[in-house]
């Protein structure tokens, strides 16, 4: 799959599956903001920060998924009453899920995903773009 299938299935998961339209407006924040961190500081910087403020078992979730719709599908309901940590949550699954599915991330726990995202320098081109077309998709459907 390339970076724009990616990134659309995980859009339209969103879509579907996410029915409070404040967390999507703070998934749309993170995009924004998160598209440059990946830029300047790296991609497992922006993982370990949106797992921080949310929750380490969405990180998880996405990383371990089959498709985006699944991962979406399964922290839903699990989204904290707080619009910023869902927003958290949602981002942190969703770009785990791309950076799995882009980088054939293969890890059991977010601090190897953390560890592989940082020392895969050539994998942060393609993560940052990914990272750019979330952030195009997700102004467009959910500002």
């Amino acid at each position: 799959m390339d970076i724009v299938n990616i990134a659309t299935q995980c859009i339209n998961a969103l879509r579907e599956h996410v029915g409070n339209a404040k967390f999507l407006e703070s998934f749309a924040g993170k995009a924004r903001r998160f598209h440059t961190e990946v830029y300047y500081l790296g991609p497992h910087f922006v993982l370990a920060t949106a797992a921080s403020r949310s929750s380490a078992l969405f990180a998880l979730e996405g990383l371990r998924g089959s498709n985006c719709s699944a991962v979406v599908s399964s922290i839903a309901g699990r989204l904290g009453p707080s619009e910023e940590e869902a927003g958290y949550g949602l981002y942190a699954a969703v770009f785990a899920y791309g950076a799995a599915k882009l980088l054939g991330l293969r890890v059991s726990s977010l601090e190897d995903a953390v560890r592989a995202l940082g020392e895969n320098r050539a994998g942060w081109r393609l993560l940052y773009r990914y990272a750019q077309w979330l952030k195009m998709l997700a102004e467009a459907y959910f500002k």
